[in-house]
């Protein structure tokens, strides 16, 4: 007889699973297009100036995507592993490496729970724009601190809105990603960040601005997802429940995420 502990850790691998594929279809879809987004670029100098990355830093990306922040470390540091699930997202990373000209990197395919690292093997450890994909993101979390080197540094880059928003936006995301779980409240990520193993907590922010039909041309929907995509931003316009800002600006609706960069060092003791 299967006890009910195995029955739901079985449960729980068989979701897992099923995420990770829509995770891959998602981004497959998306895999071309997502480094043409210009927003998808932005504030990568404030990343850079934060983690304190030199010469000698061992980094690693966290579900990379399409590599623009493992490049963008790797013009500063040692080497840079980016690691992510999604075939074709690599493939868009590999060719932004040889337009860079980088010959310091690597890619690995594999999911990050767990992490195939071994312990204390990477003195950076940064993720861009994935905790709201993440079904167990407190254990992907662990798995970052696991692999961060004592005295190194933990980066976590993703949206982040107050709770009474939390339900607003994840429809209206859901709408756009299915592979999109969850967003998470500024509380949420600073309670990871009070790790036993963690210190010296840093914070910044700034608002993503993307056009609504950017952002349409960017995705990958049905003509009524669309549809209802476009009318929660029209209904949104100066309210904010939302918490994405919604804007019309010279006849353009604009879109303005809050996207929050959390950071701290791990301890040497």
């Amino acid at each position: 007889m299967v006890s009910n502990f195995a029955l739901s850790i079985k449960i729980l691998n068989m979701e897992r699973l099923q995420h990770n594929q829509i995770i891959k279809e998602q981004f497959a879809k998306q895999a071309v297009g997502y480094s043409a987004v210009k927003a998808h670029g932005e504030a990568l100098s404030t990343l850079i100036e934060m983690s304190g990355v030199h010469q000698n830093d061992l980094v690693l990306d966290l579900a990379c995507g399409s590599g623009i922040v493992s490049c963008a470390f790797a013009k500063h540091a040692k080497h840079v592993t980016g690691i992510d699930i999604t075939p074709e997202m690599l493939d868009q990373a590999r060719q932004l490496q040889t337009q860079n000209k980088l010959s310091n990197m690597d890619w690995v395919l594999a999911d990050v729970d767990p992490l195939p690292f071994m312990d204390h093997q990477f003195s950076i450890v940064v993720t861009r724009f994935s905790f709201h994909h993440f079904l167990a993101y407190e254990k992907i979390f662990e798995q970052m601190v696991r692999v961060c080197a004592p005295g190194g540094v933990v980066m976590v880059v993703d949206v982040a809105v107050p709770a009474s928003k939390c339900s607003a936006y994840d429809q209206m995301e859901k709408l756009r990603d299915p592979s999109h779980t969850g967003v998470l409240t500024p509380q949420i990520f600073r309670h990871l960040f009070s790790h036993p193993l963690l210190t010296d907590f840093k914070t910044a922010d700034y608002k993503m601005n993307i056009s609504l039909n950017t952002q349409l041309a960017a995705s990958y929907m049905t003509d009524e997802n669309k549809k209802k995509f476009r009318q929660l931003i029209y209904d949104d316009i100066y309210k904010n429940n939302l918490g994405v800002s919604a804007s019309l600006i010279n006849n353009h609706y604009e879109l303005y995420y809050p996207v929050h960069i959390y950071m701290a060092t791990k301890t040497k003791t």
